[in-house]
C-alpha cells in the first residue's frame, strides 16, 4: 500500500488543475481569434426581387469583385462589377455606372440601387441567400 504525504498530495493536483486550466484558457483563445470580418458579413449570395424586372441574384465575391444576372425573365447575361465596403455599408458598382449599396443595421440588411442616369435610389425587397455547404 502506498502512502501519499499531504503535501506530495496537494502539489499534485496544483500542477494538474494548473494544466488543465492552461488548455481551458488557450482553447477559449483560440476560439475568439476567428471572427467575422466586415468583408465576409458582405460577401455571398443576395436575391432581390424587383416589381419591375423580377427577380436579381447578385453575387458579391473575394478580391473586390462582384456580379449579378436576372432569374426569372429572358436576360440570361452576367454582368460583372466591383464591390468595396466601409463600416457597414458596401458599394456595389456595375459597367453601366449604377450602384446597388448594402447597409448593415440592427434589424439585418438594407439594399439600395442607384442608377447612373437619374441618381434615383429605390429599395427593392431582398434576402441574403444561406452558404451552402
Amino acid at each position: 500500500m502506498t502512502i501519499f504525504s499531504t503535501q506530495r498530495y496537494t502539489r499534485f493536483f496544483r500542477s494538474t488543475t494548473a494544466l488543465f486550466c492552461g488548455l481551458a484558457i488557450s482553447s477559449l483563445l483560440g476560439l475568439s481569434a476567428h471572427a467575422q470580418s466586415k468583408d465576409e458579413l458582405f460577401r455571398g449570395t443576395w436575391q432581390i426581387d424587383t416589381p419591375e424586372k423580377g427577380t436579381l441574384i447578385m453575387i458579391v465575391k473575394s478580391q473586390s469583385q462582384a456580379s449579378y444576372f436576372w432569374g426569372d425573365n429572358t436576360d440570361r447575361t452576367v454582368y460583372a462589377g466591383t464591390w468595396a465596403s466601409e463600416g457597414e455599408t458596401a458599394t456595389l458598382t456595375w459597367a453601366d455606372g449604377s450602384q446597388h449599396r448594402i447597409e448593415g443595421d440592427s434589424l439585418g440588411f438594407a439594399i439600395t440601387h442607384i442608377d447612373a442616369a437619374a441618381e434615383r435610389p429605390t429599395r427593392p425587397k431582398h434576402n441574403k441567400c444561406p452558404p451552402k455547404y
